[in-house]
């Protein structure tokens, strides 16, 4: 956890001072809802500002999608099955969650993930920089 130390801002009455709940939520990161979300939207809603472009499937159905997701619909639509069907064969104990990230997998040189979760699928266009916090979250979430 980081915790930054900003100006003070009024807090109550007074000589009180300080920061708002809110503003210490947004800081840490942490969400004040009292229903979590399910662990594919944990990952996909922390990561937002690391996907360039995202299509999430839950039981073959498309839940989200953002930016110019084109070239990962053509990816779900015919590569998605034979992979999943390929990578099944090669687990031994580790059906968990998984997370595939491939560098540069775009002619742009933007990387490309897969992230399997259940009866979920999440195909992200993501910048490579933000590939490190990407994968933290990933282990924070799911393990």
């Amino acid at each position: 956890m980081t915790v930054r130390s900003l100006p003070p801002e009024p807090f109550g009455k007074g000589g009180e001072r300080g920061i708002s709940a809110k503003g210490l939520t947004e800081l840490w990161g942490v969400s004040l809802d009292t229903t979590p979300k399910p662990p594919m939207e944990q990952f996909l809603s922390a990561n937002a500002d690391a996907f360039l472009s995202l299509l999430h499937v839950r039981k073959g159905e498309i839940v989200t999608t953002a930016g110019d997701f084109a070239a990962l619909q053509t990816i779900w639509s015919t590569q998605v099955d034979a992979f999943r069907k390929a990578h099944s064969k090669t687990l031994r104990g580790e059906e968990g969650a998984q997370l595939v990230c491939l560098d540069s997998a775009f002619d742009d040189g933007s990387s490309a993930a897969m992230a399997l979760y259940e009866n979920e699928v999440a195909l992200v266009a993501y910048k490579a920089e933000r590939f490190g916090h990407m994968q933290s979250s990933w282990q924070r979430i799911f393990t």
